[in-house]
């Protein structure tokens, strides 16, 4: 009996020393991860706050004509500071330093000044009333571009993945929460000092659905617009399905969950039609290449609060969906009649465009005798915007960067297929 009790106590004094031993290594790399070079840490934050201004676009709307240029205050046309610029030229600034400073890349850089250069002093000289809104948003397109170059190349953002996507998902559950509540209010909610638009529904420019015969706002979150919150949300959705797929852990698989539900009724509440239509599709297309690339479907065992999310929001906005199924005639001609003016001006500018950030300009010269002010809006098409603004040389990258986006991603898919077919022979061959 003495003996039998002995070896319980070694069996369960090693078993503490490992759980010990787990515990300290846990502790290892939580606290030595931490003890990172300064440029590091800077280049660390200054992502993470790019991540946070996307979600909380907190600006100062510089006064000027333009913002007003419709009959009321428009952020098409107005220009504002935004403080995650401050973020986007530190990193790209950061990711320049390390670039030159080891000797890479000197080329590219030069070349992409010249454009820029080149570029700028095209529409500076063809424009003149719009030359101001045309700089400002010359100047955010390349910074965009630079910003998803230099995140592509940054060892940081690598390294820091996982933090970053669940820095993604918390803020978009966040948003998914805003949403909702200003869709059952119907009103703001006074977070105007991060990012949010002032909603009613008696104001101009809201967005606004009509369901049996009664008109309600669209949910914003703290984004500048229903549709834009949806594209968001359906892209951190995304994140928030890879993270749930990839964790063990209850606790975070719950936070997960919960997360991607807030998201998906937030996605609802803004009652953007195409933002439900990407978010099925996107789960769709999400499972396809993991099928391809697993070689089973086993992992869907775990994506159980997908059809549940999808199920509750249906369930609650039943009545609005009903009403936003189809597009409405007057809604099909306005866009009818969006696209059309765009051609128009693509007629007239094919070669170099309107520039950048004009588009409301000439959609006004062209509209103001047929629509009421608070109708003239933007093309509702991203090739026709981008002709008309950019002319064909922008299409034409316009095309050339998705190309590289999609082949990129079929890469990263064939790969990780290679990859397990090699494992799985070499453990075949172990055997």
């Amino acid at each position: 009996m003495l003996e039998l009790y002995h070896n319980k106590a070694i069996v369960q004094l090693s078993h503490t020393r490992i759980q010990m031993s787990k515990i300290i290594d846990r502790m290892n790399s939580y606290f030595v991860s931490r003890e990172i070079p300064k440029l590091e840490a800077v280049e660390l934050l200054s992502l993470a706050g790019i991540l946070v201004s996307i979600f909380f676009p907190i600006r100062y709307v510089l006064e000027n004509s333009y913002a007003t240029i419709l009959g009321y205050y428009s952020d098409f046309t107005s220009i504002s500071i935004y403080i995650g610029f401050a973020f986007v030229l530190i990193f790209i600034g950061i990711n320049i330093y390390r670039e030159i400073k080891l000797k890479k890349n000197f080329k590219f850089w030069l070349i992409i000044s010249l454009v820029f250069t080149g570029l700028l002093i095209v529409y500076q000289v063809k424009l003149e009333s719009e030359a101001a809104i045309s700089f400002y948003h010359h100047l955010r397109i390349t910074c965009v571009l630079l910003l998803g170059y230099s995140v592509y190349k940054s060892p940081t953002a690598l390294k820091y993945k996982k933090l970053f996507l669940w820095i993604c998902v918390l803020l978009g559950g966040i948003q998914g929460v805003i949403a909702v509540l200003q869709f059952s209010l119907q009103h703001s909610l006074g977070l105007n000092l991060l990012g949010e638009s002032p909603l009613s529904v008696t104001m101009y420019g809201v967005a606004k659905a009509v369901s049996h015969g009664t008109t309600y706002i669209r949910g914003y979150g703290t984004l500048p617009h229903p549709n834009i919150l949806a594209g968001v949300l359906v892209i951190v959705s995304l994140f928030n399905i890879y993270l749930l797929n990839n964790t063990l852990q209850l606790r975070e698989r719950v936070i997960l969950s919960v997360t991607y539900i807030l998201m998906v009724m937030g996605i609802f509440a803004s009652l953007s039609r195409g933002g439900m239509l990407a978010l099925v599709l996107g789960f769709t297309t999400w499972l396809i290449l993991n099928s391809y690339r697993k070689k089973s479907v086993l992992f869907v065992r775990k994506l159980w609060v997908v059809p549940i999310g999808i199920a509750i929001s249906i369930t609650v906005f039943y009545p609005w969906i009903v009403s936003r199924g189809t597009i409405e005639s007057a809604a099909k001609n306005l866009r009818n009649t969006y696209n059309a003016t765009g051609v128009d001006i693509i007629r007239d500018n094919w070669l170099v465009g309107t520039g950048p950030g004009t588009n409301m300009f000439h959609m006004k010269q062209r509209l103001s005798s047929q629509l009421e002010q608070w109708d003239i809006q933007p093309i509702h098409n991203f090739w026709l915007i981008t002709w008309s603004e950019l002319g064909i040389t922008g299409l034409i990258v316009s095309f050339f960067m998705i190309k590289v986006m999609i082949l990129s991603i079929w890469r990263a898919v064939s790969r990780g297929n290679t990859e397990k077919k090699i494992s799985t022979g070499i453990a075949g061959m172990s055997h």
